[in-house]
């Protein structure tokens, strides 16, 4: 059996009596081992050569959850909603920019996926419940800390759409699953940035996914990593694990 495939998974920053504090959920770990990838934390570096390093070990990234991003913002950042640390955005961009100039395949997830439709030119609304009309609430903050669900509706033709069918099949025979979504964000893509093409939504308008047309980059707004494990929304950590084989053995 070959190696498996290095999934680096980035990490959040905050202060902490005084002393900046680097951390990454659990749960990303286990859903990149649960498919058969190697999870590597990637740590927040200021040098260059220390991210092109670390980049250079990666067959797959996923950048996970966050702050409020303020590159690319409509409007302005809800108070419930602290900005991102500056350290953490500068080096995700770097990672993300370093990762496709490598035809490094990438998973945003939540900030991750609007981190990158702002670097690709893209535009966020700030706050999506209040600049979308119609817009239900996506956050338990503003539901009583409980955790908000919902239906998406997936684009036909997409990547995705192909990827939860045959996902659908292999758990039920089931060609087709209407699936369900969980919601912790207060930010929402507003433009689609270069390159990339929303793949689903919510039946409120807020756009639920993205992928970029060469296939190398895939963002969903929800949090997969929090759902039902070995469940359908596996099969976007499984296409990263595939995906980060196929980049290795391109090498």
């Amino acid at each position: 059996m070959g190696l498996l495939p290095v999934i680096g998974i980035t990490t959040d920053i905050q202060q902490e009596a005084g002393r900046g504090v680097q951390r990454v959920d659990d749960a990303y770990i286990k859903a990149v081992e649960r498919v058969g990838g190697s999870p590597l934390v990637v740590p927040i570096v200021d040098r260059m050569q220390s991210l092109e390093a670390i980049a250079n070990l990666l067959d797959g990234l996923i950048i996970t959850g966050g702050r409020g991003i303020e590159h690319g913002i409509v409007g302005e950042l809800p108070g419930e909603l602290a900005p991102v640390d500056g350290r953490r955005c500068q080096a995700d961009a770097a990672l993300l920019h370093a990762a496709c100039s490598r035809s490094t395949p990438v998973l945003g997830i939540c900030y991750g996926m609007q981190l990158i439709n702002a670097q690709f030119g893209g535009t966020l609304f700030g706050d999506v419940e209040r600049q979308l009309r119609g817009s239900r609430c996506h956050t338990p903050n503003r539901n009583d800390g409980q955790v908000v669900t919902h239906p998406i509706e997936v684009a036909a033709g997409s990547r995705l759409q192909r990827l939860i069918r045959e996902r659908a099949a292999t758990l039920s025979g089931a060609s087709e699953v209407a699936p369900e979504a969980n919601s912790y964000h207060f930010q929402a893509v507003e433009r689609m940035g270069e390159g990339l093409r929303a793949n689903a939504c919510s039946n409120d308008g807020v756009i639920e996914g993205l992928e970029s047309d060469d296939g190398a980059i895939m963002g969903v707004q929800f949090h997969p990593e929090r759902m039902e494990e070995d469940g359908v929304w596996d099969c976007l950590f499984d296409d990263l694990r595939e995906r980060a084989l196929r980049s290795r053995g391109q090498r």
